[in-house]
């Protein structure tokens, strides 16, 4: 069974030009080792694909940090959340269309990891992202000691005016891990 949440997101069935990189876990390489990888594979991903882009330099250039952003975003997320203990690859697929880009990020998360995940999805899809920004920000400004900052998605919603769905699917059941996908649009 599937679960999904966010906006609806029609795949054309055609694309111009793909591109997947798939990140294998590692239990000997530390999380904090893989972390800076992270911006280093956007910024490729990022490179790589305005090279098809008919734009002009600087168009391709805010594109290309645009790509770089998103990716980035959806790869700290998808490492962070990860479940260490399925050996299930990180996986980000980028598809560029004659006038948007998608991108898919899945990972595998713990049954704990979607519940909390689920209900800030909740959250997210049925409230002002304007209004989630400024309570956030005001959340960062009280907990100075927090690790993340929780404006990444809130960020391509109101920046890049990006379409976003999330799909969970059961992967295994013997520990229960479920996979989750992130999809991303990105009109161009």
């Amino acid at each position: 069974m599937i679960q999904t949440f966010g906006d609806v997101i029609n795949e054309p069935p055609n694309y111009q030009e793909e591109i997947v990189l798939e990140i294998l876990p590692s239990p000997t390489i530390p999380f904090s080792q893989r972390w800076r990888n992270n911006s280093l594979s956007a910024d490729f991903l990022a490179d790589y694909l305005t090279t098809f882009l008919p734009f002009d330099v600087e168009k391709q250039e805010e594109l290309k940090n645009t790509i770089s952003y998103i990716a980035n975003e959806l790869l700290e997320n998808a490492m962070k959340f990860n479940d260490k203990t399925s050996q299930h690859s990180i996986r980000i697929k980028l598809r560029l269309y004659s006038d948007n880009l998608l991108f898919f990020v899945t990972n595998s998360i713990s049954l704990h990891t979607m519940a909390v995940f689920q209900a800030k999805l909740q959250k997210l899809t049925n409230n002002d992202p304007q209004e989630l920004w400024v309570e956030q920000l005001k959340n960062n400004l009280k907990e100075s000691n927090q690790s993340e900052s929780g404006l990444g998605l809130l960020t391509m919603f109101l920046h890049y005016e990006a379409k976003l769905r999330w799909q969970f699917e059961n992967f295994k059941t013997d520990p229960k891990v479920v996979v989750v996908t992130t999809i991303v649009q990105l009109a161009i």
